[in-house]
């Protein structure tokens, strides 16, 4: 009998008593402990190597992990770095114009300094993240604005790189979305529905979702919803209820999408579409895109919460569905 490995690890950490000892023997076994310093002068400017979590995140989790990391690397002067070339993300496995870092895909170095040159100088290799992503959704979701503000604060300072810059603009100029009174609503379904990952803010049912979306429209006076999902059949359910209205991003939706296949969504969509970096542009523009609208609805997921982080307290209207976690 074939082992579903997604179906066991879920079984496994579904307990939270259990998650907390796998995730530190995990952490122990990976060196992600304790820092590791590598100094090799005393004078001179010290980089904070940031290494992607030990757990699998799509773009926004990355995203909010890694600002995370740069707040606690400022407040100790260090200058933030991240590696995610050479520990695996979920994105991992080709090379965009040569280059494996995947941060780099997309963002520019936090710090201003290629990994290159950080990695030859005074360097500290970070832990783990000082505060999990999952917890941070769930305070956005209970409407915690000081550590949101926070992150907003961090996340100015995170610019992306020109190409990305390049992929939103024309974007937005085929969606005429900044011409357009636009609710964001965040449907978040696929591998993080079905396997209700513990401690996770729990994501609404999609008829209960679009009964919201109706009811924001009207009271916000909204022209456009502008839907951010990775599932075919949302984006088809949204349509039929709000014909003419609906605008989405995303070329590459997935179809029939179960945890029964053994994989997580982004090697699904990989399996499907063919690229991880295209996968993963995508998804970061509809993220951008949906923190350009001028309200926005949702629960709590790395997507939803990069989103809030990017727009920076702009929105008009803003409704976060808080229905506690898994």
């Amino acid at each position: 009998m074939k082992i579903n490995w997604i179906r066991l690890k879920r079984a496994i950490r579904s307990n939270r008593h259990i998650r907390k000892i796998a995730d530190f023997i995990y952490i122990v076994f990976t060196g992600q402990y304790i820092e590791k310093k590598h100094i090799i002068s005393k004078n001179g400017e010290t980089c904070y190597i940031i290494r992607p979590p030990y757990s699998p995140n799509g773009l926004g989790g990355l995203y909010l992990y890694v600002l995370g990391h740069i707040q606690y690397a400022r407040s100790k002067g260090y200058i933030p770095a991240v590696d995610f070339e050479h520990y695996k993300t979920v994105y991992s496995g080709e090379a965009v114009s040569g280059n494996r870092n995947i941060w780099e895909w997309y963002f520019k170095q936090p710090g201003g300094i290629p990994l290159k040159k950080a990695l030859a100088g005074n360097y500290i290799l970070a832990r783990t993240a000082p505060r999990s992503r999952e917890s941070v959704m769930v305070e956005f979701a209970k409407g915690n604005t000081d550590l949101l503000k926070q992150y907003c604060e961090v996340g100015g300072g995170i610019c992306l790189n020109e190409n990305m810059n390049c992929y939103i603009r024309q974007a937005e100029e085929n969606l005429k979305l900044k011409k357009e009174k636009a609710l964001g609503v965040f449907c978040r379904g696929s591998d993080y529905v079905q396997l209700k990952p513990c401690g996770h803010p729990v994501q609404p049912e999609l008829n209960d979702l679009m009964d919201q979306a109706e009811e924001c429209l009207t009271k916000w006076n909204c022209e456009k919803i502008f839907l951010l999902t990775e599932e075919k059949e949302a984006l088809q359910r949204f349509n039929r209820r709000f014909p003419g209205k609906v605008i989405s991003s995303h070329q590459n939706l997935v179809d029939n999408y179960t945890v029964d296949s053994g994989l997580l969504i982004e090697d699904f969509k990989t399996k499907q579409f063919g690229s991880r970096y295209i996968s993963g542009m995508e998804y970061l523009a509809g993220i951008v895109l949906l923190a350009s609208c001028d309200s926005f609805l949702g629960a709590m997921a790395g997507g939803s919460a990069a989103a809030l982080v990017w727009n920076g307290g702009k929105y008009t209207h803003c409704k976060i569905i808080n229905l506690g976690v898994y």
